[in-house]
């Protein structure tokens, strides 16, 4: 159980929420960290040696190795995980050179990677325990993105991780200091990936030329094994199950790669025979006495707007360019990798393109804006509804409100006047520290989000390029590209589609209507950051 103080108490709630899947876009992790970032940078020169992608993409990936180190003249701490300055100078010197895959420079930027991996978390739980001593000051929500980015992109998985923590904060009986947890982490995050030997139960399976594949058991043996495992067999049909191994950090992550498997066993199987591959819906791992569902994992693009406007069935004269954008962005919510990147990318490109764009990645950076001018009345929404359930006063008053404008604009003014709020849940309370520095400096603080945004969208179109020009289907980068902007990109499509569907705008004119408030806002006669987008 987590030793409780004001800073560990508000990244204990970060960790927990980066880690849930069901947070919402607005409260989810943004970021790749340091060490994952470094392994695209020298990917990057790989790819460009390979004539997939143009040097300029290994600068921009170079700039925010540079800026999450906190090498960067205007970063004010750098990141603790990186260790001494001599570690962060020469990482810097790297970073800004030339880097040319199998470079001098390459090799040593290689190295620096996997010497930072070693200890990285170790380092980072080093520096909490100085922040709790006096010693050192850190920032609470920089904090949690490093440390859950780092542990995500090493492949565990979000489940595991947010049950892991949640018993280390929550549950253990042992009271333990943040950076004693953090160091569990650390220990955790430097066991090798063990092999798991997955059971697939199929349907329908058709067999090779020459048979079944190697791994495959029949029917009465897949009853065997589960009566033996003491899983209930009952109203199971199926003709027989795979074994397949694959190695991974925690069984979740063993049951997604298996799924990914299947993927690309599906689509051989539709090129090659008549049949279809026809999985049961639950999956067995050896040893673990638990089924875990096949199917794969969400990754959380939300277009509520077809609902909201009941266009869930709409049949209408034709099909529009947005009608055409949600179709392409069906496959990034639960595609194989290398099909969502295709799609979500496509999507993005196929509606916020417009003449005179320099270059194709101008459709991802107004994909940002769009979805940096939702993000104040998303966060204020959210917070009202949190309000509404603690009951009070300001609870009758919110549950008054007619549209969830109204509600947020009522928070709004609660957070101007200096009105305490009765909210107690440390996630929250960051949520509303977070809404009062957008106050003070909307401007300043919303193109950080941009920023951070366009980042998020940059890594997309590149992790695109990569697999449709390179055919580069592993790309180190692109399950964490993938997670991280999922649920943005649906956030910004619901924006598009709620002015399509009630204002009947084209895309391109709510992305300048979001570029424009963006601009101005903060200025006496600008829009207010709930009705940026209005």
């Amino acid at each position: 159980m987590l030793i409780v103080n004001p800073f560990e108490s508000l990244v204990a709630a970060r960790l927990q929420e980066f880690f849930d899947v069901r947070a919402p876009w607005h409260r989810r992790l943004w970021a790749t960290g340091l060490i994952l970032t470094l392994r695209e940078v020298l990917e990057a020169s790989e790819m460009v040696a390979a004539k997939v992608l143009f040097q300029n993409s290994v600068r921009t990936l170079a700039d925010t190795g540079i800026v999450l180190a906190g090498t960067d003249p205007g970063v004010v701490s750098g990141d603790p995980g990186v260790g001494t300055p001599a570690y962060k100078r020469k990482l810097h010197r790297l970073l800004q050179s030339d880097l040319l895959a199998g470079s001098i420079e390459y090799l040593e930027l290689s190295q620096i990677a996997t010497d930072l991996e070693s200890r990285y978390l170790q380092n980072w739980s080093t520096a909490i325990a100085e922040h709790a001593a006096g010693t050192r000051a850190l920032k609470a929500e920089r904090t949690a993105r490093a440390i859950a980015s780092h542990l995500l992109d090493i492949g565990l998985s979000s489940e595991f991780l947010y049950g892991w923590f949640r018993y280390a904060f929550k549950t253990n009986p042992t009271p333990q200091t943040l950076a004693e947890i953090v160091t569990e982490a650390h220990i955790l995050a430097q066991q090798a990936p063990k092999e798991y030997e997955v059971l697939i139960l199929f349907r329908e399976f058709p067999a090779n030329a020459a048979g079944m594949p190697e791994g495959w058991i029949a029917a009465p043996e897949v009853i065997s094994f589960l009566n033996e495992e003491g899983y209930p067999t009952e109203g199971i049909r199926q003709m027989g199950g795979i074994w397949i191994k694959v190695n991974a950090r925690d069984p979740r992550s063993a049951v997604q790669a298996v799924a990914e498997i299947l993927d690309r066993f599906s689509s051989r199987v539709q090129l090659a025979t008549s049949g279809q591959l026809m999985p049961l819906p639950d999956v067995y791992l050896k040893g673990s006495r638990k089924s875990y569902p096949l199917h794969q994992k969400r990754r959380r693009v939300e277009v509520e707007a077809l609902f909201r406007e009941s266009q869930l069935y709409s049949i209408g004269q034709g099909v529009s360019r947005v009608d055409s954008a949600i179709e392409l962005l069906s496959p990034l919510d639960s595609s194989s990798p290398s099909t969502a990147v295709a799609g979500g990318w496509a999507a993005i490109e196929a509606i916020l393109t417009a003449p005179g764009d320099e270059d194709r990645l101008q459709a991802g950076y107004r994909m940002a804006n769009l979805v940096t001018a939702s993000f104040a009345r998303a966060e204020l929404t959210a917070l009202s509804y949190r309000i509404q359930r603690l009951g009070g006063p300001l609870a009758t008053t919110l549950a008054a409100c007619p549209t969830n404008r109204d509600r947020a604009l009522e928070v709004l003014r609660q957070l101007r006047a200096g009105t305490p709020l009765a909210l107690t849940d440390p996630a929250d309370l960051a949520a509303v520290e977070r809404m009062r520095e957008l106050l003070v400096e909307p401007q300043k603080r919303l193109n950080d989000i941009s920023v951070h945004l366009s980042t998020v969208f940059r890594g997309l179109y590149r992790n695109r390029n990569i697999v449709l020009h390179g055919g580069k289907t592993n790309a180190v980068g692109l399950r964490s590209s993938l997670r991280n902007a999922a649920p943005l990109v649906g956030a910004g499509m619901d924006r598009i589609a709620h002015a399509w569907f009630v204002e009947g705008l084209q895309p391109v004119q709510i992305a300048a209507r979001a570029n424009v408030r963006l601009a101005t806002v903060g200025a006496p006669d600008a829009a207010d950051i709930v009705d940026l987008l209005m």
